[in-house]
């Protein structure tokens, strides 16, 4: 597969170039993927959101050889000679369920957390996969510097499935207003489903034991 930059059409540059071992057909791109009928090979899948950076992610072995591809929606089509319309989903993605991130604790204060996602797309979340919860902001280091939270090994997280992700805040021994953000993430490629920010205020609790009433 090559990339070519047309915008001068009188000087046409060359960007990338990424060998293939087949014959390739058709091509169709959805940002941030293009995909190649291959022939034989089948579906050829690459990262395309640098364009001088092209790399290519992997192929999808098909029965039969893969004339034509293209997209609609998380899906791909690829035609086949033999085998007719072959319907293909790469694609990641994620929906909020909920979280527990509480609004406030007190200096010093550790809680156990969790935030639940329904895995919306096609791929499976596992330990050692490429999809685990980034932490994109957490100025107050509640999460203690921690930037990914994994799913626990021996656990598969299939398409349409639910999977609630567990770490611990600990608060800064600092009255103050932290803010954090999350996202699901494919290490491979980019950020996906929506952003999960919460806002934790640090500051003295109540004693609950103080604030009894004697009753005569």
């Amino acid at each position: 597969m090559r990339i070519i930059d047309a915008s001068d059409p009188s000087n046409p540059i060359s960007l990338t170039s990424v060998p293939l071992h087949n014959i390739s057909f058709d091509l169709t791109v959805a940002s941030p993927f293009a995909y190649v009928a291959n022939y034989s090979e089948g579906v050829a899948v690459f990262n395309v959101s640098n364009v001088s950076a092209a790399s290519l992610l992997g192929i999808y072995d098909l029965p039969r050889d893969s004339y034509g591809v293209t997209s609609s929606g998380n899906f791909v089509l690829s035609a086949s000679f033999e085998a007719g319309l072959l319907i293909l989903c790469f694609t990641p993605d994620a929906a909020l369920i909920s979280h527990t991130i509480p609004p406030r604790l007190a200096p010093g204060q550790s809680v156990g957390v969790g935030i639940t996602f329904h895995n919306s797309g096609c791929t499976t979340w596992e330990n050692g996969s490429p999809f685990t919860l980034a932490v994109l902001d957490d100025p107050c280091s509640l999460f203690g510097g921690l930037s990914r939270i994994s799913v626990l090994p021996g656990i598969q997280v299939g398409p349409d499935q639910t999977y609630q992700f567990l770490a611990n805040l600990t608060a800064p021994n600092t009255e103050r207003v932290c803010t954090v953000s999350l996202q699901m993430i494919d290490e491979s490629v980019e950020n996906f489903g929506p952003v999960v920010n919460a806002s934790v205020e640090i500051r003295e609790l109540p004693n609950v034991a103080k604030t009894w009433t004697i009753y005569e």
